[in-house]
């Protein structure tokens, strides 16, 4: 927690440092959250090139709405929304659904933040499971999904950047969690049947 409070502290100072004119130091700003913000973007996009581009667009329109920041949320919680809304505006010029990929869950999940596993077969067998079912979800559970376990925030920080209530996000998680877990019961019946049969 305390990490979190210094980020936001230096985000509001290299912010400060901007708008009086230092405008090279939104570089750190940019550093600190690419990989996050590219992130996000791939698991929404599900586009390595279009993930890239838009993340360079999310920073371009931080830096030209940086004035517009007034400090009530975190610095962060604010750029995940300008994030989740460019996505939201690229899905709307595709006008098509769009396949989102969950290769970066991958290490969420290998680290334990979704399903522990001890060894390589267990991970490639998670992996496969977490991606079958998150293709199921909607893309509002996707996002909240991806906010979490991806991007480590909040449930207060989910709440801001998508609009809904706190009560809703955890709502959200909790039933994906269980759909989860009753594909994991699911598959591991489906194992052991096949393995009876050989």
């Amino acid at each position: 927690m305390a990490r979190a409070c210094d980020s936001n502290s230096d985000d509001l100072e290299v912010i400060s440092q901007v708008l009086l004119g230092k405008k090279e130091r939104f570089a750190e700003i940019v550093v600190r959250y690419e990989t996050r913000v590219r992130g996000y973007c791939r698991g929404m996009l599900h586009d390595e090139h279009l993930a890239e581009d838009a993340a360079q667009d999310v920073f371009v329109k931080a830096y030209q709405r940086l004035s517009s920041f007034e400090g009530g949320a975190r610095f962060s919680t604010w750029l995940f929304r300008i994030t989740r809304n460019h996505c939201i505006d690229i899905f709307r010029a595709r006008s098509k659904q769009v396949n989102e990929s969950f290769d970066e869950l991958d290490s969420a999940s290998s680290n334990g933040v979704l399903l522990e596993r001890s060894n390589h077969g267990q991970q490639v067998e998670a992996r496969e499971m977490l991606s079958k079912v998150l293709l199921q979800l909607t893309p509002e559970h996707r996002e909240v999904l991806l906010l979490r376990e991806l991007q480590g925030l909040s449930y207060e920080e989910i709440s801001e950047v998508t609009g809904t209530s706190l009560d809703s996000v955890k709502g959200k998680l909790k039933r994906i969690r269980a759909q989860i877990a009753q594909y994991g019961r699911h598959l591991s019946s489906e194992v052991n049947v096949n393995t009876a049969r050989r």
